[in-house]
């Protein structure tokens, strides 16, 4: 019950304690004990207790709305700290890479156990040459650009790093969150990018986005699957889940175990529907 409500209760027998004593005896002195009482003052004592028991109740409800939200500020920090952590870690593995082939340019390498540059030794043996290409890379990022009553304009943001990217093809299914506890049923979307595009490394291609609701929108889920390639016709897999708070404005991933459950809800819905974007 909402603390407005208990607040209405405990002014209704308030009310009754103040006005019930105008309209007539509470109490007879000519009799002992209890049997003073009369009906009217029944009364106001009843109200009275059920003033002091539902302030009791108002309270626990508050403090019980007050622990509920601080455990969902606590989820949101954990998720919000563990994305940053895998951003971090990837700026580093990225940092490490660019590093380590700046090196072999020169015919120097790092070793990570003296740290220390040390030259390459190149075996005169072996006459066969082997290419060693590096895997692309892409990211997603997502911003709410424009909101016009229950209308979101979105910008979804594809960045490639470490290497080329070609034939991409990546599509994006997504369910609008309401309420905590009402989800909308899984969305056939949009792509992201245009089907055998090609982004050089270090590039970004940027789209927009208009999502009409009904209603206001909690939260968006946003699912970005499909495949890209190396220079070399390596394919590579996407499948990755984003969140985004419309109100907040912050994007980054679900928490457990609400993501495993989304992502086992997308991926059989995007096994069903596999055909419909082949055009």
């Amino acid at each position: 019950m909402k603390p407005s409500l208990y607040n209405l209760i405990i002014g209704f027998f308030a009310l009754i304690v103040l006005i019930v004593p105008f309209f007539g005896k509470t109490y007879d002195k000519r009799r002992k004990w209890f049997t003073k009482i009369r009906p009217k003052g029944w009364i106001i004592i009843s109200a009275f207790i059920a003033t002091v028991i539902f302030t009791y109740l108002k309270d626990a409800s508050v403090e019980d709305l007050e622990i509920q939200k601080e455990m969902i500020v606590q989820k949101e920090k954990k998720s919000s700290d563990s994305l940053s952590r895998i951003q971090n870690d990837e700026s580093n593995t990225k940092t490490i890479n660019t590093f380590t082939k700046a090196l072999a340019v020169y015919g120097l390498k790092y070793d990570s156990t003296e740290k220390v540059i040390a030259k390459l030794v190149k075996d005169s043996s072996k006459t066969s040459t082997t290419n060693n290409y590096t895997d692309p890379s892409l990211t997603i990022q997502i911003e709410l650009v424009e909101k016009i009553d229950f209308n979101n304009r979105f910008q979804f943001t594809t960045i490639c790093n470490d290497a080329t990217a070609t034939s991409i093809n990546l599509k994006c299914y997504y369910i609008t969150e309401f309420t905590e506890k009402h989800m909308s049923g899984i969305r056939l979307g949009f792509r992201v990018i245009p089907k055998k595009s090609e982004l050089p490394n270090g590039s970004a291609f940027k789209s927009d986005v208009i999502l009409n609701e009904s209603r206001e929108v909690l939260k968006y889920y946003f699912f970005i699957t499909g495949t890209y390639k190396s220079i070399n016709d390596k394919t590579i897999f996407m499948n990755r889940l984003y969140s985004y708070e419309v109100e907040n404005k912050r994007f980054g991933m679900p928490y457990e175990p609400k993501h495993s459950r989304i992502l086992e809800l997308f991926n059989g819905y995007e096994n069903s529907e596999k055909d419909l974007f082949d055009n």
